[in-house]
């Protein structure tokens, strides 16, 4: 359905298109409204077979995997909250794990920190030698 609502926009304005073109031209009217109605058949065909195309060769699936999405407001089986406990509290050890881990990296680091001084910071010459 998609591919053939895409393949109809892209015709109408192609029809237009050529309307606008042919009235800016000035042959007969006629000659107009047929010129416009082949480039709506034409382009509506080839953009309609290239979107097959696509979709056979599996480039772009307009219409397949469009899947519908649950509605969230039905309550937790006891299952899930017991799973979503045991995640809380596998995560709280494995912080509490990385606290410590950081803090004996931080002693371990701190052993031969030291802090800026002006003494040892280098000055930029800022006066200019040209």
């Amino acid at each position: 359905m998609f591919k053939i609502g895409m393949a109809l926009i892209f015709a109408v304005i192609a029809a237009l298109v050529v309307i606008i073109a042919g009235v800016f031209g000035s042959p007969r009217l006629v000659t107009v409204f047929l010129r416009s109605f082949l480039a709506f058949v034409v382009t509506w065909a080839v953009v309609w077979f290239v979107l097959f195309l696509l979709e056979a060769k599996g480039v772009i699936g307009f219409d397949k995997n469009l899947e519908l999405i649950e509605p969230e407001d039905s309550e937790p089986t006891d299952e899930e909250l017991a799973a979503h406990a045991a995640e809380a509290e596998g995560g709280e050890q494995a912080d509490a794990a990385a606290v410590e881990s950081e803090e004996d990296m931080a002693a371990d680091d701190n052993a031969g920190f030291q802090p800026l001084s002006t003494d040892n910071l280098k000055h930029m010459d800022t006066s200019e030698t040209t």
